[in-house]
Formats: C-alpha cells, structure tokens, sequence
C-alpha cells in the first residue's frame, strides 16, 4: 500500500505548508516532504502517522483507503452528530448548546 503523493501535496498546499514547514513541523529533515511527494521515497508508518495529525487527516485518506480526509468517522456520523462536531471543532458554541437542548428535549430530559 503506498502513500497517495497528490493527496499529500494538495492537502498541504490546501493548508498553506511548504514542504519545509510541513517536514520542519514533523521532525523530518528539510527534503523529506518532497521525496514524499515525488514518490522517490515511501514515508515509515510513524512519519506517516505524525503527518496525518500535523495536516489534519487520517493515514487512511493519505493512503487512498478512504476519500473522506476525516476518515470513516464521516460514514458513521448522523447529520446532527456532524454538525455538533463541526460547531463544536469551530468554537460555535451557540450551535452546540442549541442541538444539544433539542436532543435532550426529544429525549423528554430538558428542565421545566
């Protein structure tokens, strides 16, 4: 199974990394991104694994296992279990306290 070199480059290029700082930010030398990226060179599972967490995305989606950068997390989710996830990720705690209370209140929990 090998790295998918064009999701690397894009989501780094999506996140405004260059090689350098991506690689500096994973404690790899300064040319490693772009052997990477070229396909000269397959990353080792810890590197791969610190590049994942640095960018944000999961090894799966870097290895081509899933197209959803989040992983299968995105499969699982109900569409309110997302958007409580994505206003809670974003700092919108009003949306967050507003999905909550209406799920207590279906589940007959709210206060008087």
């Amino acid at each position: 199974m090998s790295l998918r070199t064009e999701r690397l480059k894009e989501i780094r290029e999506q996140q405004g990394l260059s090689q350098i700082e991506l690689a500096r930010l994973c404690g790899l030398g300064t040319n490693q991104i772009n052997r990477y990226e070229n396909g000269t060179t397959e990353p080792s599972a810890t590197y791969l694994a610190k590049i994942g967490r640095t960018l944000n995305v999961t090894v799966d989606y870097l290895l081509g296992l899933v197209d959803d950068p989040r992983g299968y997390i995105g499969d699982t989710l109900s569409a309110e279990e997302r958007q409580l996830l994505d206003a809670f990720k974003a700092g919108d705690g009003i949306t967050v306290i507003d999905i909550t209370w209406k799920r207590l209140h279906k589940l007959g929990k709210t206060p008087s």
